[in-house]
């Protein structure tokens, strides 16, 4: 009974820092408000309850071919900011090792927007409140 009852709360909260989530996306990309996922695991012999909410991993967005992408890829490039080849210059290095006469010359810094980071903020002190609230309909439930 107590692990249904935390479950229950932590999918409540878990739904509500989906669409936190969702709503820190302030670019134009369906794709990846579509593959915000979250997972509520029970630990070995009820040590636990584990709560994940995040980019699912293993999806591929896009048209497919030249054009499709890894969802948790992208989603980690927004989150966390990434510094792209500078356009223009040449390496000097020619095959599979192109890329290496580039480092460290870096191109326009694309800046972190931490969506992940700034919903777990937003959402985490409520999840005591949400556990609370299963907790009252459990015993409401009982008698």
């Amino acid at each position: 009974m107590k692990k249904k009852i935390i479950r229950d709360g932590a999918r409540k909260w878990g739904k509500m820092t989906i669409a936190a989530v969702r709503s820190n996306i302030t670019w134009n990309e369906k794709d990846l408000k579509k593959h915000v996922k979250m997972k509520v695991k029970t630990l070995r012999k009820n040590r636990g309850i584990w709560i994940g909410v995040g980019i699912e991993s293993g999806k591929k967005l896009g048209e497919g071919g030249f054009d499709s992408y890894w969802a948790a890829t992208k989603a980690r490039w927004y989150n966390d900011g990434w510094t792209p080849y500078p356009k223009g210059r040449k390496s000097g290095r020619k095959g599979k090792d192109w890329r290496l006469g580039l480092r460290g010359q870096g191109g326009t810094k694309i800046y972190q927007t931490k969506f992940i980071e700034r919903a777990a903020a937003q959402t985490l002190p409520q999840l005591p409140a949400y556990i609370i609230e299963s907790i009252n309909s459990a015993v409401k439930g009982t008698q």
